[in-house]
């Protein structure tokens, strides 16, 4: 991966297991292995890897799946005034990402051709302003 790819509070793997960015610099990323922790470890940026955009996974967070399976509509609401529509074409993900703003009464936004769990981070956060908080 690409230290451009990556924001602080994404979610990749790292040796079999999911971790938080901390900390990015040119070749490695730091991360707490538990919460509250001060020391921060490092993992190089060729040894992480991105987290794919499953169903399963989805469910996990909170995404509803349809009964019907013609195309993938799963849909969560984040909070009251943020909410995230997905559609699954072949294998990308398009995100549609509806925020409320002070000035605006609601912004629409269209993200296509998600893969990973840190696009739609970042997609979310670019829109929203907000994290999107994931626990996996």
């Amino acid at each position: 991966m690409k230290p451009t790819e990556l924001s602080i509070g994404n979610l990749v793997m790292y040796n079999g297991k999911v971790v938080k960015v901390e900390q990015i610099t040119k070749h490695k990323i730091g991360y707490h292995t538990k919460p509250n922790e001060t020391r921060m470890n490092y993992a190089r940026l060729c040894e992480i890897e991105p987290i794919p955009i499953t169903e399963e996974l989805l469910t996990k967070i909170g995404f509803i799946l349809p009964e019907h399976k013609e195309f993938y509509i799963m849909c969560c609401i984040n909070g009251k005034d943020n909410s995230i529509r997905l559609t699954k074409y072949f294998n990308l993900w398009n995100a549609e990402i509806f925020a409320s703003h002070p000035e605006v009464v609601m912004l629409e936004c269209t993200i296509l051709g998600l893969r990973f769990v840190h696009e739609l981070q970042n997609a979310y956060y670019l829109i929203t302003g907000k994290e999107l908080e994931i626990k996996i």
